[in-house]
């Protein structure tokens, strides 16, 4: 479960940053002659706003894709296929993020070192979700191994109805039906 704690964690600090608009400050311009405050310059807020909107999207589209995900126990190939389908749209949504901070820190006065933490963070993150996905090859041997004793039971008796809880893609359903065992092993 740490995918998900930390999945909690990044999309607190960027909700942090995004109120804190990014961390960008007005800057004061001074005359030279006087060293009195002669001009204030700030940074549209349409376009932080802009920004932060994206972002929020990207962060809420990954949350759902990561909650999805970790609700699916899968008891069948097309479950345990859904959940890898939803794990590598949440990686996918981090990857985004990463590339469109990348554009945005182009244009954004933001310093690159305190930004750095938030690249940090995303890596880390991808890279927890991916160990995260690999743990769907052991739920997949156990899936292998059930359907190895209810093709032979289904071999022996000929009652296809417990071949049909599995799942399976009908052209492999009928592969079976046709050629037995040897088809999927």
């Amino acid at each position: 479960m740490e995918f998900f704690k930390l999945s909690n964690d990044l999309y607190d600090k960027f909700e942090d940053w995004l109120l804190r608009d990014f961390g960008i400050r007005d800057k004061v311009r001074k005359n030279p002659a006087t060293g009195e405050a002669t001009e204030i310059e700030r940074f549209p807020p349409w376009f932080i706003e802009h920004k932060r909107k994206i972002i929020l999207n990207i962060l809420d589209s990954y949350m759902h894709e990561v909650i999805t995900a970790n609700t699916i126990y899968p008891m069948t190939y097309t479950e345990l296929e859904d959940r890898r389908h939803h794990q590598n749209h949440a990686i996918a949504k981090l990857e985004y993020l990463e590339q469109f901070l990348m554009r945005s820190l182009t244009v954004l006065p933001l310093s690159k070192t305190k930004s750095i933490q938030y690249f940090d963070l995303i890596a880390h993150t991808i890279s927890i979700l991916k160990l995260w996905r690999k743990s769907n090859s052991k739920i997949k041997k156990i899936l292998d191994g059930s359907l190895k004793r209810t093709i032979t039971a289904y071999k022996s008796s000929g009652d296809i109805t417990a071949l049909m809880g599995l799942g399976l893609p009908n052209a492999v359903l009928e592969n079976i039906v046709k050629e037995g065992v040897k088809a999927i092993v």
